[in-house]
């Protein structure tokens, strides 16, 4: 059942709204309606995957004061794969500019330790975000993982990743509900 909490919904409607007008930059009646309907259609999708807190449960699992910190653990995770990112792409470029080429292809299979989907999910696609891996099959009970050498495929159970991710699920109250 979609239950609606009017304050904060409108506090919502009108905060998006208000970032449509900011990215479009014009404020005649056109695009006023036009945005209306796209932060309308926006938030009823938002209100139907995922209807908020109700008398039985609290958003997220977590109460407000656990999830705080929260934010800031994202931004941290974006900026350690960043900089993943950036030295796995230097990695790989050393390997495709030596003459040798001393590419040793790697199927691996990795169990990561994590509690729910959108974890397996997240490490999934920063595995293959990172250059010179690649996530080719994910299931509950792991992955299989392509790794350009063997070197990176021996670092990777030791990837500072897992663990960041496991503290995203500990922020956002990730696993019971998802296994």
């Amino acid at each position: 059942m979609l239950r609606v909490f009017p304050g904060r919904h409108a506090a919502s409607f009108l905060g998006l709204l208000l970032f449509w007008f900011a990215l479009g930059g014009a404020w005649d009646l056109q695009h006023l309606v036009l945005g209306a309907a796209v932060v309308l259609v926006a938030l009823v999708v938002r209100w139907r995957v995922a209807p908020g807190p109700s008398h039985e449960t609290r958003p997220l699992g977590r109460p407000m004061a656990a999830r705080l910190g929260a934010p800031f653990r994202v931004l941290a995770y974006l900026a350690f794969l960043m900089v993943e990112v950036v030295k796995a792409n230097i990695q790989v470029a050393l390997i495709v500019l030596d003459p040798k080429l001393p590419v040793s292809p790697v199927f691996m299979a990795y169990r990561p330790h994590l509690s729910s989907d959108w974890g397996r999910v997240l490490l999934a696609n920063s595995i293959t975000l990172t250059p010179g891996t690649l996530t080719v099959e994910m299931d509950r009970d792991g992955f299989l993982v392509h790794t350009l050498t063997r070197s990176a495929a021996a670092t990777l159970p030791e990837w500072a990743a897992e663990w960041r991710v496991r503290g995203l699920e500990k922020a956002f109250g990730g696993g019971a509900d998802d296994a």
